[in-house]
């Protein structure tokens, strides 16, 4: 059912968010398991560690960690945009501003912290850096997509 409203348009009926999944130790002992050692180990425990958004987590820089107080600021975000959208044609947009539009602050653990600093001191990362960049392999070529598939049938099985 579709409402109008003389002076706001069309209102569509409100959609319940899903309750998000949540996996139990034996699964993320299972999944932390199967990652290989180093940056993507690292970038989880942040996760589980700060809650962070995707787009905030991908986007932290060691200028955002006080390595001293162990205080994080979150102050910029990524976001998937339509590239018609993007200033340069591209997928991905920093914005300058996390998704509530205010700065975060968060105390992290000792543990994290000391980690976090050994990763920065051995990847030699400068304070402008990325904390987790995904850096592709010498002589790695980007993927395309050959053909698209037809809408109609996608995801449809034979019987």
């Amino acid at each position: 059912m579709i409402f109008l409203h003389p002076c706001k348009g069309v209102k569509t009926p409100p959609v319940p968010a899903k309750p998000p999944m949540i996996i139990s130790p034996e699964q993320f002992d299972q999944i932390y398991a199967a990652l290989d050692e180093g940056d993507f180990k690292l970038l989880i425990e942040t996760d589980i560690e700060s809650g962070l958004r995707w787009g905030e987590l991908t986007e932290l820089r060691p200028k955002d960690l006080d390595f001293g107080t162990r205080i994080l600021t979150v102050s910029r975000a990524v976001v998937q945009v339509n590239p018609k959208y993007h200033p340069e044609g591209r997928r991905f947009l920093v914005k300058e501003y996390p998704k509530d539009g205010e700065y975060r602050c968060l105390k992290l653990s000792k543990q994290i912290v000391k980690k976090l600093k050994a990763h920065v001191v051995a990847k030699g990362l400068g304070p402008d850096d990325l904390l987790f960049e995904l850096r592709q392999p010498p002589g790695a070529k980007r993927r395309t997509v050959e053909a698209v598939p037809d809408p109609a049938t996608l995801g449809k099985t034979a019987h």
